[in-house]
């Protein structure tokens, strides 16, 4: 999916998940959510039923959510595969880093040493 969730509407995505889950754990068969169309809750929800990650019908305009479809879970994997990667590639910058300071280091204190030797060599 190339369109981004805004933060609210990944975290009520999120949550959908979590409840479906939690039905199906214990056997329930009853629709996730029924929000008010004009609350912020609402709105995502229309958002997420129009993108096609979740399946709602609708009662007197407001949002019965019944599902989290396929492309909901998929979306799901895929931010947090992405979140993962990027964590990934900090951390590599942060070895990399050290590393880099640790050959610095290292350095300098062989020219300092070489510095020093050479001091008392050519005075003695």
């Amino acid at each position: 999916m190339e369109a981004r969730l805004s933060e609210y509407d990944e975290r009520v995505l999120r949550r959908l998940i979590q409840i479906e889950t939690q039905n199906r754990r214990d056997g329930k068969q009853e629709p996730l959510a029924y929000v008010r169309r004009d609350t912020q809750a609402g709105a995502s929800m229309r958002r997420l039923d129009q993108l096609g990650l979740i399946a709602a019908q609708y009662r007197e305009g407001n949002p019965l959510v019944l599902e989290v479809l396929g492309l909901g879970y998929s979306y799901v994997s895929e931010s947090d595969a992405e979140r993962a990667d990027i964590a990934r590639v900090e951390r590599y910058r942060q070895e990399d880093r050290r590393h880099d300071i640790a050959i610095s280091v290292l350095t300098a204190i062989i020219g300092i040493a070489g510095v020093v030797i050479g001091f008392f060599l050519g005075r003695f």
